[in-house]
């Protein structure tokens, strides 16, 4: 009898930790935060209310097995958790206009991470860095670099509409398995993934540099829309599943991929103003796809091109430009599908447009422009956005 009057109290006490340790956890002020330090882990999600103002500290916690979501809190200026290593779901922070301090100290596995609109947050003070996240949604945050996301393989990656981004530096990141994007960052963005050796799909739009090295194979498409490079090298592409597109770059003069032997749909060069020669592809023997080439090039080079398996167009503002050699490919059936080549186009087509010498189309697709005080949302990003919801 003493010693069960003495264990109620003991088991009791037990009983009211562990159910303060079982989600959902709804915080709202510093002392919910302080009341669950002793848990080593949240099963289930921790909310953080709208109306957390000022410093919040989740201390103490190692694991969340759900989300860790703040959505609409606009006074929160700073979040922070010291021992936090794991987020088995979603860091969703969401409309938070001043917060300027993120401190995840041990933060090195996460689920999904989808920050919206955090003007204020210019860094990223995780010192262990964060190196396993599955799917990325960054959009119209004040990040300057991505400092602290140290990945090694990501699902799904969305970085657009963040205007003062102008580094990304990912030296681990080896694996994308579903898509890369990036879009409507700052115009002096340079993205460098110096270890990334196989994607799914990558998508490049109004960034000044992009550097993949080791980069060899491309299973889905890779496009570069609306930059502001002057060269642009994958030197060790092999090939693509799906298509390579080269689309409105103003200051585009030189594409090399050295490398490349096949394309697995589409190779589309398009509207690049100041690319005169196209001779970077000396290795390419079969296109699956559509060739399909337009704009003000006067010389075109491929040397080892053995089969293109679909349409064939070639037109360009040029008076220098000779068809001969693409007129003999036509012939020998190395082009299967309908075939075009024009030298002197006052406004050259893309594949399936008529253009005479006078400029007239029965057919174009409207040009690509980029307004920096419109949001782009990439394809992938409107994927994104549906996946996580």
């Amino acid at each position: 009898m003493v010693l069960t009057r003495y264990m109620l109290p003991v088991l009791a006490a037990a009983g009211a930790a562990l159910a303060q340790c079982q989600g959902p956890i709804h915080i709202q002020n510093q002392g919910d935060a302080t009341a669950i330090e002793l848990c080593s882990t949240i099963k289930g999600d921790v909310l953080i209310d709208p109306s957390v103002s000022g410093t919040l500290s989740i201390d103490g916690i190692e694991q969340i097995t759900g989300d860790l979501r703040c959505v609409n809190a606009t006074q929160l200026t700073s979040l922070s958790a010291n021992r936090l290593a794991t987020i088995g779901g979603k860091f969703d922070l969401e409309e938070l206009q001043i917060l300027s301090t993120l401190a995840f100290d041990v933060l090195s596995e996460v689920l999904t991470i989808q920050w919206i609109a955090l003007p204020a947050l210019q860094s990223l003070t995780f010192n262990r860095g964060v190196s396993t996240v599955t799917n990325i949604l960054v959009s119209n945050t004040g990040l300057t670099s991505l400092n602290g996301l140290e990945l090694e393989t990501v699902g799904l990656m969305d970085i657009n509409n963040n205007r003062y981004l102008d580094t990304v530096d990912v030296n681990n990141m080896r694996v994308v398995n579903t898509s890369i994007s990036f879009a409507a960052n700052s115009r002096t963005l340079e993205i460098k993934l110096p270890n990334l050796q196989q994607a799914a799909n990558m998508t490049f739009r109004n960034v000044s540099d992009v550097q993949v090295p080791s980069l060899s194979y491309v299973n889905g498409s890779i496009g570069f829309y609306s930059n502001t490079f002057e060269s642009i090298s994958l030197p060790n592409l092999t090939e693509t599943g799906q298509a390579l597109v080269f689309q409105d770059n103003m200051g585009l003069s030189n594409i090399s991929v050295p490398q490349i032997t096949q394309i697995g749909a589409a190779l589309n060069i398009n509207n690049n103003p100041d690319l005169l020669v196209i001779d970077g592809f000396p290795a390419l023997e079969t296109v699956v796809g559509a060739l399909d080439f337009s704009g003000g090039f006067d010389e075109v080079d491929l040397p080892h091109l053995r089969d293109v398996r679909g349409g064939f167009n070639m037109q360009t503002t040029s008076s220098k430009f000779a068809c001969n050699a693409f007129n003999d490919l036509r012939d020998r059936d190395i082009v299967k599908g309908k075939y075009k080549c024009a030298a002197s186009q006052e406004n050259p087509g893309r594949l399936g447009t008529n253009s005479d010498s006078s400029g007239n189309k029965s057919k174009s697709a409207a040009p690509t422009t980029f307004n920096p005080d419109m949001p782009t949302y990439s394809v992938f990003g409107l994927i994104a956005f549906l996946f996580m919801l």
